[in-house]
C-alpha cells in the first residue's frame, strides 16, 4: 500500500501533489468575509495601523490585553506586502505558516528517518481534517502561525541536542519561546519549559537544565519578552497585561480546570481523544498500529521518533486536562503525531489493518465521486457559476483516481491523499462561492456598506457600551480608515449605532434597523 519513494523514479510525483496543495488553499482564498475570530485579529492590526502605533494594540480604540501584538505585525506584513487590506492579505501569511509546518516536518522526517517518512508525514500534517477543511479557510485567526513557531521551537531542541550545541538550543527555543510568548501569552514558556524538561531527562542530561548555556537562554527570553514591555509603557499603562479583566494571565486560566470545574473535566477527559482522532484523520486511521506489544521497542528504534513521541505525550496531557481546550490549540503537536503514525503504520507493513484501510480509502474515493454527481441537485447551491461543469469535472477526476487508486497498489496512499486534496479544491469551487454570497458574515459585511451609505462616509461611534458584529466593524474600519470608538456621551449631530433600548429618552433620526444576538440595534443621528 505504501509508495516506495527511496525508488528515484517515483519522485517526481511530490511536486505535483505540492502544487496542488498549493492551488487547494490559496484558490479563492479571499473570496468570503472574514469570520469567526478573523475580524478581531484584523481590526486590531488596522487599528494599529491607522494609529501608527506597533506597540498598543487596540480594540475600536481600547487597549486590548488578551494577546500581545506579535501576530498583528504578521497581519500588518501581510497588508505591505500587497498594499492592500483585503481577507486574502488578512489571511496570506498564516496560510504560509501552515505550509511552512508542513514543509518542517517533512525536513526533519528525512533528515532523522527517511525520505518516505518525511514525505508523507508532511502530507498527512497538510491534509489533516481540521486544518484543510477548517482552519485553512479561516486563516487570519493566529493559531496556523503560532503552531509554526512553537513546533519549530520543539525542532531546534532535538537538531541542536544531537549536535551537542547547547547554546544554540538555548537560544533558538527561548527566541522562539519569545516570540510564542509576544503572540500567544502564557502557553508558550509551557510548552519550553515541559518540551526541555522532558528531552533532558530522557536523554540523561538534565544538568543541562540548570547550566550557564541554559541561563543565557533564559535571559534572551526575558530580554525580549521584557523589552517589548518597555517599549509599551512609554505608551501606555502596562499594568493592564497583568492585573485587567481581560489580563493575559486571565485569558490563560480561563480554559483550565480551575475555571471549569470538575464535571467539565471529566466530560472533556472523555472527549478530548475522541475529538483528536476526528480532527488529525486521515493520520489517525493510523494509530491502531499503535496496538502491538513491542510498541516501546519500535518507537524508541529511532531517536528522532521517540523524541517525537516523548514531546507531544508530555505536552497533550496540558490540553488533556484542561477542559475549554478546542482542537486549535494543538496544531503544534499535529506533525509530531502524524510523524509517530506514518512511521508506525510502515513498520507493520502488509497486516490485515493494512488490508481494512485499504478498502476504507477505495470506499471513500469513490464517496467524493458520487459527492460530486449531487452537487446539482442541492438547492443552495443553485446560482454557482459553473456548477454543472464543476460536477461532471470532479466525477470524472475522482472516477480516474479510483482506477489509479485500484491499479497501482504501491500508489494508493498518495492517491488517496490526492483525492483529499482534490475534495478540498471541489470545495473552493462550490462552497467557498456560496459562502460569500450567503450567510450571517455576509450580511454583517453588507450592513458595514450599508451604515457607510447612510453616513456618507462621516464618522461613526458606538453609544455606551454597545456591542455588534466585529465583522461589521471591521468593514467600517477598513473603507472609513478611522478607528470606531465608544461614547457615553452622545453628541447632537453625530451618527451613533446603538440598542434601541438605550434610546428612550433621547431625541434622533432612526436612519437604519438591524439587529445582533437577538438584541435590537439602529443608525442614529441626534438632533440638534
Amino acid at each position: 500500500m505504501i509508495t516506495d519513494f527511496e525508488d528515484r523514479r517515483n519522485i517526481w510525483l511530490m511536486p505535483a501533489v505540492l502544487v496542488l496543495v498549493l492551488i487547494a488553499v490559496f484558490l479563492n482564498l479571499g473570496l468570503h468575509p472574514l469570520s469567526m475570530e478573523e475580524p478581531r485579529r484584523a481590526l486590531i492590526a488596522l487599528e494599529m495601523k491607522f494609529n501608527d502605533n506597533l506597540w498598543v494594540p487596540t480594540q475600536l480604540g481600547e487597549p486590548y490585553y488578551r494577546k500581545p501584538p506579535f501576530y498583528n505585525w504578521i497581519i500588518i506584513a501581510g497588508y505591505q506586502m500587497f498594499g492592500n487590506t483585503s481577507e486574502f492579505a488578512t489571511r496570506f501569511l498564516s496560510v504560509v505558516s501552515y505550509l511552512a509546518t508542513g514543509l518542517l516536518c517533512f525536513w526533519f522526517g528525512r533528515k532523522y528517518v527517511n525520505v518516505t517518512v518525511g514525505l508523507f508525514s508532511g502530507l498527512l500534517f497538510l491534509t489533516a481534517n481540521d486544518l484543510l477543511f477548517v482552519f485553512t479557510l479561516v486563516s487570519g485567526e493566529i493559531d496556523l502561525f503560532y503552531s509554526l513557531i512553537t513546533y519549530l521551537g520543539f525542532l531546534v531542541i532535538f537538531h541542536f541536542g544531537e549536535k551537542q550545541n547547547y547554546y544554540l538550543l538555548f537560544l533558538s527555543v527561548y527566541l522562539l519561546g519569545a516570540i510564542g510568548t509576544l503572540t500567544k501569552g502564557l502557553p508558550s514558556p509551557v510548552f519550553v519549559a515541559i518540551s526541555l524538561t522532558t528531552y533532558f531527562i530522557a536523554e540523561g542530561k538534565w544538568r543541562q537544565l540548570v547550566s550557564l548555556a541554559h541561563l543565557v537562554g533564559i535571559l534572551l527570553y526575558f530580554g525580549l519578552v521584557g523589552g517589548y514591555f518597555w517599549m509599551y509603557q512609554q505608551h501606555n499603562d502596562v499594568s493592564g497585561y497583568f492585573f485587567s479583566e481581560d489580563s493575559l494571565i486571565g485569558q490563560s486560566t480561563e480554559r483550565t480546570v480551575l475555571s471549569k470545574g470538575i464535571g467539565a473535566l471529566l466530560i472533556h477527559f472523555i472527549s478530548f481523544p475522541i475529538s483528536l482522532l476526528k480532527v488529525l484523520a486521515p493520520a489517525s486511521l493510523f494509530s491502531i498500529f499503535l496496538f502491538r506489544k513491542d510498541l516501546l521497542q519500535m518507537l524508541r528504534a529511532n531517536r528522532y521518533i521517540w523524541f517525537c513521541t516523548l514531546i507531544f505525550c508530555a505536552n497533550v496531557l496540558v490540553y488533556w486536562v484542561s477542559p475549554g481546550t478546542a482542537s486549535r490549540y494543538v496544531y503544534m503537536l499535529f506533525p509530531l503525531a502524524t510523524t509517530v503514525l506514518f512511521y508506525a503504520f510502515c513498520q507493520a507493513s502488509g497486516t490485515s489493518f493494512h488490508r481494512l484501510l485499504t478498502g476504507f480509502f477505495g470506499v471513500v474515493i469513490t464517496l467524493f465521486a458520487l459527492a460530486s454527481v449531487t452537487l446539482p441537485f442541492i438547492p443552495t447551491l443553485e446560482g454557482i457559476n459553473g456548477l454543472l461543469v464543476t460536477s461532471a469535472g470532479s466525477f470524472l477526476c475522482f472516477a480516474i483516481l479510483l482506477w489509479l487508486y485500484w491499479q497501482h497498489s504501491q500508489h494508493r496512499l498518495l492517491l488517496f491523499l490526492v483525492a483529499v486534496i482534490g475534495a478540498r479544491l471541489l470545495f473552493d469551487l462550490v462552497v467557498l462561492p456560496h459562502r460569500a454570497k450567503h450567510g450571517p458574515v455576509v450580511e454583517d459585511k453588507q450592513l458595514a456598506y450599508d451604515i457607510l451609505e447612510k453616513t456618507g462616509g462621516q464618522p461613526v461611534k458606538i453609544m455606551g457600551n454597545s456591542m455588534i458584529s466585529r465583522t461589521t466593524i471591521f468593514y467600517l474600519e477598513r473603507e472609513s480608515e478611522e478607528v470606531l470608538s465608544f461614547d457615553d456621551d452622545p453628541q447632537r449631530g453625530t451618527f451613533y449605532l446603538a440598542r434601541l433600548e438605550d434610546l428612550a429618552n433621547e431625541r434622533y433620526i432612526r436612519l437604519l434597523d438591524f439587529e445582533f444576538r437577538d438584541q435590537a440595534f439602529a443608525l442614529v443621528r441626534f438632533e440638534p
